[in-house]
């Protein structure tokens, strides 16, 4: 953990001596800054959270996100996003400026007719610019009207595999990664589910792989953690196209094995530098900005040498 914490250091190093430097950003005239009113929804839960059957919550979720890509598409619903918070669910900003305008483009909503979320409503001033990414919409969390248990559990258990992986803990990231397994089955008919299932389970092996590089851990076993933590990514994105974080991390897992696992079958090693820059246009060409594909793509270009574009 030592070497990350370093980069993470010199990172926020760097970013503060540019904020510190003697030239300043040239910020507009607060004259020439257009300012208007929005809507804030605050979302919690209702008086109906948790009822009904798993069946009901997948319908309800699915037209919950269909009323969300309806209001974004037609640009009455400019942010939209989940809140990690027990009672409070998310918000939405509308891109109107009556409360009861608001209401009426929530009215359809199957979450808000049944009562499993409640809005409430705010008049806000802000400034004019605030736009909704329709993709980010797509891949929002298929749960956040669902209280399953095995949701439940899904998500306590990628709250310990996040920590796992903050304190280095290497075997408690192999262990969670096991623990996720027996929920793949129960999930087989919930695809956007099975795929973040997927998702995080190759996460802990990944994280374990990457924290081992720091511990001088046998080549092997990195490399065994790679190789199944890159199935888990590349599975996670077949479930689920739009799931660009998947691609991501595949990415990085496909680069660590071709060049930092001592693999020696070149033709292995081309097979998975083709694969790597696939992933790499896919995630590119979806979410170039995306700060996990920047992070990833960092160390390729640190190693890369220099009459090959790196250095």
């Amino acid at each position: 953990m030592k070497r990350i914490a370093l980069s993470v250091a010199l990172l926020l190093a760097s970013v503060f001596s540019n904020l510190s430097g003697q030239s300043s950003p040239n910020y507009p005239p607060a004259s020439q800054i257009k300012m208007t009113t929005y809507v804030l929804g605050i979302i919690r839960k209702g008086p109906n959270w948790g009822k009904g059957t798993e069946e009901d919550s997948k319908h309800i979720q699915e037209g919950h996100l269909e009323n969300i890509r309806k209001m974004a598409a037609a640009g009455k619903l400019i942010v939209a996003g989940p809140l990690a918070d027990d009672a409070l669910r998310g918000i939405f900003i509308f891109g109107v400026s009556s409360i009861d305008e608001a209401k009426k483009l929530v009215g359809d909503d199957p979450a808000f007719k049944a009562g499993r979320l409640v809005v409430d409503y705010y008049q806000w001033y802000a400034a004019v610019g605030l736009k909704v990414d329709l993709q980010t919409v797509s891949q929002a969390a298929p749960a956040s009207t669902s209280t399953s248990p095995q949701r439940e559990q899904v998500v306590k258990l990628v709250s310990k595999i996040q920590r796992a992986d903050y304190q280095g803990d290497r075997a408690a990231l192999q262990r969670l990664s096991g623990e996720l397994a027996p929920f793949l089955e129960n999930a087989a008919g919930d695809k956007a589910f099975a795929s973040r299932i997927r998702y995080w389970r190759g996460f802990a092996r990944w994280r374990r792989a990457i924290n081992g590089f720091n511990d001088n851990v046998d080549p092997k076993e990195l490399k065994e953690d790679l190789k199944q933590a890159m199935d888990d990514f590349e599975n996670a994105a077949q479930r689920d196209a739009s799931f660009v974080d998947a691609k991501i991390a595949a990415l990085s897992c496909a680069n660590l094995l071709a060049f930092a696992v001592g693999e020696k079958d070149p033709v292995r090693v081309q097979e998975l530098m083709d694969r790597g820059r696939q992933l790499k246009k896919d995630a590119e060409a979806a979410a170039p900005q995306n700060p996990r594909l920047l992070w990833v793509l960092g160390p390729t270009l640190w190693f890369t040498p220099a009459e090959r574009g790196g250095g």
